[in-house]
């Protein structure tokens, strides 16, 4: 056995020998472990110490040692030293052989060691060693937890499970921050009336283990059950045509259901309806409304009623009865009956019901009174609120009274000429007749007519008419009277006067007589009296002056209406001034050859006669022509011409001559420089002599002197060039007004240039079997010789050949061919060639490359060389050759793709025109291809998804998976799992790729579901003060389910008490889930103290002892010495309700009142010394208090009972003086009076001050 030694410790004692060692002896060995206590194990380690009374045992000394427990088999173990043990020291060891204490229990130990030499045996044995090995303490499990209604509650929480003795119970209304004792020491606690949420444990101990802590019981609080308020919906409603929706506000707790009653709440009718509006439609009776809450488990109430009140529809009933009555003499009233609903007022129309005039009556009958026109009368009745309706109308037919009506206006008219209608109008009744009156309406005469229009003719004396009119039994009436004034006719008289006189300087009367009326005025013309012109002249006599044409002149005149007449025209004949005019006009003309007249305009008179003059003016010669035209001929010399001009009686002038000036005649001269030319490039110079006056220009003419164009050059020499065809040049020359004369001609013939023509045709021949005859026309000129050329035309090889054709046979290459070709002196010219193509035989070449690739997953290209020609067509084959397949393609390469069967391909190549030829095969064989697959799924974002991998191969096996999440992630397992954290339609990709290489995709939809949305929105902060609420909603979706933590399936909840809100939303469409949750702390409300009720005297404080919270505020503040503090002075003047408002560490507010009770007591005190020494201290005589009590009367009375002193509402300013006298020094008694009580207050003031003797 292995020895342990815990450790030697060693005790010298102060004296030897064995006595002392028997003192000491009681007793030095023991044990050391194990000691009493908690949740002791099966290895308890048991140490010992021994003591050495005997001699010193050197090391390596051996001895056993032993312990048992509870009398038990012992444990022996031997010790061998490994130093000495010294006499009288000790020795700890722990065995090796642990104690099993793990059984609660209380154990025995014993212990015996043999130490040779030893005298005192007894230190080696220790007997009677006790260790209690007590259980650990165990809370236990608190249940009786539950939801419990606000202040209306009472049960038990029970312990059970627990190890050891209660010690106590806890509470906590914070979840659990701060617990508050409660002294109960049992395994059950009660609880009543809980408000807020409270949490219940237990302490529990074992012995002196450790103290447990039992579960946690949670009273959560449900709020009472509040019904709330019922409001919305209209009232009243109309019977059958109603809706509207009522809403439930203000409650506290989960709507079970509404309720209907249609007798006035005697019975109730349920309606499944569980949110906090309920719809309703069409009733058709008076129906009441409420709902039914409950807040968890409190019981439920109702809410208030909502009386939705059902009207009956209107009906607008009968108005009775129609009558007839006359025009502004009637009356009578209208009774309405059959009516549903009150009368909202009546209305009356004058167009038979078109339009409705309203008339404020709200009663059933309506009165009318001296209608004047026909009207009809209705009700509108309204059953609130249903619409208004309007009653069957009642109609008064007015017969209007007698009305005369209206005449038309007045006239005037001419005797013996007239006529016209008279129409009376606006009458009311039948017209009886027309009367007419010639003396002023004195007297009338019937006129035998009961039309409302009358016709006279003729008349010649003023006449008055009138029509009687009558309506029904109503007098007649006479319509006003009408005047026609009769005028006499008009007569317009003589003007005489008439007389001729000159333009310039004249004047003169005219007069007129026998007329009858009125002169409008005079007219004058100056046209022959085609047109007049007023004159504003209403006498009998006009005078004129300085009149400029002759002038016709008349007076107009009117006799009332009649006509105007005019008088007989009087004509006063004007003659112009003479205006001599001018000779137009002066002019040039050729001499001796000339013709022409001259004529004069701008003159005013008749011409006397012409001259001429042909020395500039200095004589004149007459000419007996009196015409305004002068003719002239072939005058040589310069000549002047002028007309005398004589108007009337005016003098004669003479006009202004017109002066004719000679040119000479022209001369054209000859022209030289004629010659032949080549059309192609030429030029040279033509020159005029012998010519006179002016160059005017060239002409020049191409079609042998037919016609004739334009050169712009005056000058007499002329250059040209370039000419293309035979050309005559010719000069015009002028002199003055004298005819142009032209030059002689000369000519410049012009070869045309020599045309090369065109040779035909051009051919394609295939090399070495070919020939024809080439052809040239279109040429001008004569063939010189051929060329033909074997390079495209860089070099020509001349042909001995002067005819039209050239022969060709067997050409090899390609040859171009053309003729050369001169006209007269031009030079010669090669025509157009024509090519001989030849084309080199057909040689079908080979194609690259041949290969083995992936059936339906391949791609290549196939190149052709060594061709000759051009590529016609590809062609494919897939059964070996047998047929084959065009592909339109002439392309020197041919592109495969995602071919599935082994396809040979050749192309067909011709050169030009020689026959084709077949290219040589390329050959593509295929290895098989995989067929990638995979099923499509549907998952909840965020959910692990398993792929299920269908690819499938014929040959061989599949070497690469190559997944494409569409995501961003990829995967290269069988069948991999994926988890998305997006969302939507995703496509899906998987490569595979098998042994030979050959590859597939396919691209599947994995329909990726996005989660519902969770978030919680809180409708307000989420802490709060308890009472209050927070409404928390989940975004709403008709797709979405909720659940939350609470048993709520709503999505949106109330949330009152500290607790963590989680909202479990599930997408019934998908079955994808979300959660959220949101924090709510309800922090406790203060519980705020003002204090008890107190009493103080009026003019005395108190302080209020206001307590709960860390701030404070009281209202109202009148009185206070400071409202924000917990215990402020108060002095009211009256009683006082203080309302202290209280917050604490949250901002929680509460609040409590205090009642300050004012006492009128009329508690002064009065200072009994005055001292008035002018000191400034207690100078004036003070009584404390005074002021609260206005109304009051002091008197202060001296020892012989006289009166030194009154005042009335003393503040506290007497001095102590009597007629503004000090008063001496004594003793001085007062009495104190108050206005509105009995109370009186007397005593006694002593005046002590330094002026007493004074």
């Amino acid at each position: 056995m292995r020895k342990i030694f815990t450790g030697l410790f060693l005790s010298s004692l102060l004296t030897t020998g064995y006595a002392q060692d028997l003192a000491m002896a009681p007793p030095l060995g023991t044990f050391l472990s194990p000691v009493s206590g908690c949740s002791m194990s099966a290895t308890e380690a048991v140490t010992i110490r021994i003591f050495n009374a005997g001699p010193t045992l050197p090391a390596g000394t051996s001895f056993n040692v032993s312990y048992s427990i509870n009398a038990g088999a012992p444990v022996v173990e031997l010790v061998t030293l490994a130093a000495p043990l010294v006499n009288n020291t000790t020795l700890t060891y722990t065995f090796t052989s642990t104690a099993n204490l793990a059984t609660a229990g209380t154990y025995s130990f014993d212990a015996n060691v043999t130490i040779a030499g030893d005298i005192v045996p007894g230190n080696d044995t220790y007997t009677g060693y006790s260790v209690v090995s007590s259980a650990a303490s165990n809370g236990g499990t608190a249940t009786g937890g539950t939801n419990v209604c606000n202040a209306n509650n009472a049960g038990n929480i029970t312990l059970t499970g627990t190890v050891g003795n209660v010690l106590n119970w806890e509470y906590s209304t914070d979840a659990g921050v701060t617990w508050v004792n409660i002294s109960n020491v049992t395994t059950s606690q009660s609880y009543n009336d809980l408000a807020v949420e409270t949490w219940y444990r237990a302490n529990v101990q074992n012995a002196s283990c450790p103290i447990a802590t039992s579960t946690i019981a949670i009273m959560t609080i449900d709020p009472t059950s509040v019904g709330g308020t019922t409001a919305g919906g209209t009232t009243p409603a109309c019977s059958g045509s109603n809706s509207g929706t009522i809403t439930l506000s203000g409650k506290t707790g989960n709507v079970l259901n509404w309720e209907f009653s249609t007798n006035g709440g005697v019975t109730w009718t349920n309606i499944a309806n569980t949110t906090t509006s309920n719809a309703y439609s069409n009733l058709t009776v008076t129906t009441r409304f409420r709902a039914r809450v409950q807040s968890g488990s409190c019981p439920a109430v109702y809410s208030s009623q909502r009386i939705i009140t059902v009207n009956p529809a209107s009906v607008g009933g009968t108005v009775s009865s129609d009558a007839t009555v006359c025009s502004g003499a009637n009356t009578g009233t209208l009774t309405l009956s059959g009516q549903t609903g009150t009368v909202q007022s009546w209305e009356f129309s004058t167009d038979g019901g078109v339009s409705w005039n309203t008339i404020a009556n709200t009663t059933t009958s309506q009165n009318y009174l001296n209608l004047t026109q026909t009207t009809m009368y209705r009700a509108r009745v309204r059953s609130n609120p249903c619409s208004v309706a309007t009653s069957v109308p009642a109609t008064i037919t007015v017969v209007s009274a007698s009305n005369g009506g209206t005449l038309a206006a007045d006239a005037t008219v001419c005797t013996g000429a007239n006529t016209d209608t008279l129409q009376v109008s606006g009458y009311s009744g039948s017209i009886v007749g027309w009367e007419y009156s010639t003396d002023g309406g004195t007297t009338w005469n019937p006129y035998a007519s009961t039309a409302d229009t009358l016709i006279y003719t003729n008349l010649t004396t003023t006449t008055n008419y009138r029509v009687e009119v009558l309506a029904g039994g109503c007098t007649s009436a006479y319509s006003n009277m009408a005047t026609i004034t009769v005028d006499t006719l008009t007569v317009g008289g003589t003007v005489s006067g008439n007389t001729t006189l000159c333009a310039s300087g004249n004047s003169g009367s005219l007069t007129l007589s026998g007329q009858n009326g009125t002169i409008a005025q005079w007219e004058s013309s100056t046209d022959g009296g085609i047109t007049w012109n007023p004159i504003a002249n209403t006498t009998t006599t006009e005078n004129y002056s300085n009149l400029t044409l002759t002038t016709l002149y008349r007076v107009q005149s009117a006799s009332g209406v009649c006509p105007s007449g005019y008088s007989d025209t009087a004509t006063v004949t004007v003659d112009p001034i003479t205006v001599a005019g001018v000779v137009d006009a002066s002019t040039t003309v050729c001499s001796g050859n000339n013709a022409g007249s001259l004529n004069l305009t701008g003159s005013t008179g008749s011409v006397l006669n012409w001259e001429f003059s042909t020395d500039g003016g200095i004589t004149w010669i007459t000419i007996a022509n009196t015409t305004t035209t002068q003719n002239y001929s072939n005058i040589a010399t310069t000549t002047q011409y002028r007309a005398t001009v004589q108007s009337g009686v005016c003098p004669s002038a003479i006009a202004t001559a017109a002066v004719l000036s000679i040119d000479a005649q022209a001369v054209g001269g000859t022209l030289y420089g004629g010659t032949t030319v080549c059309a192609t490039s030429n030029s040279g110079s033509l020159t005029l002599v012998g010519f006179n006056a002016s160059v005017v220009g060239w002409e020049f003419s191409t079609d042998g002197g037919v016609t004739y164009s334009p050169i712009a050059n005056t000058t007499p020499f002329y250059n040209f060039s370039n000419l293309t065809g035979t050309t005559d040049f010719r000069v015009i020359t002028a002199s003055g007004v004298c005819p142009n004369d032209t030059s002689t001609i000369a000519t410049v013939q012009v070869d045309s240039s020599s045309t090369g023509g065109s040779v035909t045709a051009n051919d394609t021949v295939c090399a070495g079997a070919n020939n024809g005859t080439l052809v040239l026309s279109g040429q001008s000129g004569s063939v010189v010789n051929w060329e033909m050329s074997n390079d495209g035309g860089v070099t020509w090889i001349t042909l001995a050949n002067d005819t039209l054709t050239q022969s060709y046979l067997n050409l090899m290459n390609t040859t171009t061919y053309r003729a050369k070709v001169k006209n007269g002196v031009c030079p010669a010219v090669g025509s157009t060639p024509a090519t001989i193509t030849v084309n080199q035989q057909s040689v079908g070449g080979e194609i690259n490359a041949s290969a083995t690739v992936c059936a339906g997953q391949n791609f290549g290209v196939l190149n052709i060389f060594g061709e000759v020609g051009n590529i016609l067509d590809w062609e494919m084959s897939q059964d070996g050759g047998v047929t084959w397949t065009a592909l339109g393609n002439t392309g020197t390469t041919q592109s495969y793709s995602n071919l599935t069967d082994t396809t040979w391909y050749h192309a067909i190549v011709q050169s030009g025109i020689c026959a084709a030829d077949t290219s040589d095969l390329a050959i593509i064989n295929m290895y098989p291809s995989p067929v990638a697959g995979f099923n499509p799924d549907t998952v909840c974002q965020g959910s692990p998804l398993t792929f299920v991998n269908t690819t499938t191969n014929s040959v061989g096996f599949i070497t690469l998976y190559n997944w494409t999440f569409g995501d961003g992630n990829t995967s290269g397992a069988v069948n991999p799992i994926h988890t998305y954290s997006i969302f939507g339609n995703i496509n899906v990709d998987l490569f595979v790729m098998n042994n030979f290489g050959c590859t597939d995709t396919v691209s599947q939809i994995i329909v990726v579901n996005n989660l519902p949305v969770a978030d919680i929105f809180a409708g307000g902060p989420t802490s709060f003060c308890y009472g209050d609420t927070v409404q928390l909603f989940a975004p709403f979706n008709v797709n979405y389910a909720y659940s939350w933590n609470t048993g709520e399936t709503n999505f949106q909840i109330t949330a009152d008490t500290t607790f963590d809100y989680t909202v479990t939303v599930t997408d019934v469409t998908n079955g994808c889930v979300n959660t959220d949750t949101e924090i709510v702390n309800a922090y406790p409300i203060p519980v705020a103290n003002a204090g008890a009720d107190t009493t103080v005297s009026l003019g005395f404080g108190v302080n209020l002892m206001g307590s709960g919270g860390i701030s404070y505020q009281w209202t109202p503040a009148t009185g206070l010495d400071n409202a924000f503090i917990a215990n402020p002075m108060a002095t009211p003047t009256t009683t006082t309700t203080y309302i202290m408002e209280v917050s604490n560490i949250y901002g929680c507010i509460n609040s409590d009142t205090v009642v300050v009770s004012v006492n009128n007591d009329y508690l002064v005190t009065v200072r009994n010394v005055l001292t008035p020494n002018g000191d400034g201290f207690n100078d004036k005589w003070i009584i404390e208090n005074i002021e609260s009590y206005p109304g009051n009367t002091v008197y202060v009375y001296n020892r012989n009972g006289q009166k030194v002193f009154e005042g009335e509402s003393y503040m506290n300013t007497w001095e102590g003086t009597y007629n503004n006298q000090a008063l001496p020094d004594g003793t001085y008694y007062y009495v104190i009076e108050f206005t509105d009580s009995d109370v009186v207050v007397k005593g006694a003031v002593n005046i002590i001050s330094s002026n007493t003797n004074k």
